[in-house]
């Protein structure tokens, strides 16, 4: 569902309705392997968060201190081991205190709704879950409610708080929707242009309809999925001082970004809306809609 980073939920159960296919590898025997597990509503989805960015620089330190003979190399040299939550500002916690990706073994574990299995593909289709297209995939594990559900449970405050950021509100551009509808059913033949060529039709697969991927997407983009820097840049102006409201209609966005999402490419801009407690600190306008570029074949086994 999430072809990047930049969008992924950052954590499993916040957009829903969202949807990933788990194919196995058919080493597996999946025929085998699934048979029951259809019959479970949610599951335990253990994978490797593949694209960290700290893999790279942690290699590059371990090969400088082994180049310069200084003994024994620290395992997880190059590791932070204090984080900032998201959502969180001016807050840094332990690395096992809290659910980043950026971990001393880049694990991660997600709880998802099943929506359904197939057995002879070796599909298994997913709901929920906060993972890039491509992540590979440890183990499946049926979710136990008797067992693991601890209605006593509890968390700090910042985790509360951090789940209590308003959504933003998310409006189309007409020619925006009418690109992701003309991609996903097609553009209407019209009598004066039988041979213009049409827009390549888009699979809304695993989704059961537009509307059911119109609102995954709707929901992703109410999160506010800037990056921490990007929140930096681009402040809500309307939280100015001396800042004059002159209505939806009349602002001019402060950011301009991007989603990669199914096979879509979306722009989407930022709007600025007079600060309110307990309001979100923007809307969203879906700008444009296109067909993600054509990629090579997926690999055998692994979330898409």
């Amino acid at each position: 569902c999430y072809r990047s980073r930049c969008g992924t939920p950052r954590q499993g159960g916040i957009v829903g309705g969202s949807l990933a296919v788990l194919r196995c590898a058919r080493d597996l025997n999946p025929a085998a392997a699934l048979e029951g597990f259809s019959a479970f509503s949610h599951c335990w989805v253990l994978y490797v968060f593949h694209e960290n960015t700290n893999l790279p620089r942690e290699g590059k330190t371990l090969a400088r201190r082994q180049g310069q003979r200084k003994g024994r190399v620290p395992l997880w040299q190059g590791v932070c081991m204090k984080v900032a939550p998201p959502r969180c500002p001016g807050l840094r916690v332990g690395v096992l205190s809290c659910r980043t990706p950026h971990r001393p073994n880049p694990i991660g574990l997600s709880l998802a709704r099943v929506v359904s299995v197939d057995c002879a593909a070796g599909e298994v289709v997913l709901a929920g879950l906060d993972v890039v297209d491509g992540t590979p995939c440890l183990d499946l594990k049926p979710y136990l409610p008797s067992y693991e559900c601890v209605p006593e449970a509890s968390v700090p405050s910042w985790v509360k708080a951090s789940y209590e950021e308003p959504l933003m509100r998310v409006e189309w551009a007409p020619a925006a929707s009418a690109e992701l509808a003309a991609l996903l059913r097609g553009p209407a033949a019209g009598p004066d242009d039988p041979g213009e060529e049409r827009a390549a039709r888009v699979d809304p697969r695993p989704f059961g309809s537009e509307e059911e991927l119109r609102r995954a997407l709707e929901g992703t983009l109410a999160l506010d999925i800037r990056s921490p820097l990007q929140k930096k840049l681009h402040p809500n102006p309307a939280a100015a001082p001396g800042y004059a409201d002159g209505g939806a209609e009349e602002a001019a966005p402060f950011f301009v970004g991007d989603l990669w999402f199914h096979e879509l490419h979306v722009t989407y801009a930022l709007l600025p809306v007079s600060p309110q407690p307990d309001a979100a600190p923007a809307s969203v306008r879906v700008e444009r809609v296109d067909p993600r570029p054509e990629t090579p074949a997926e690999a055998d086994g692994g979330l898409v």
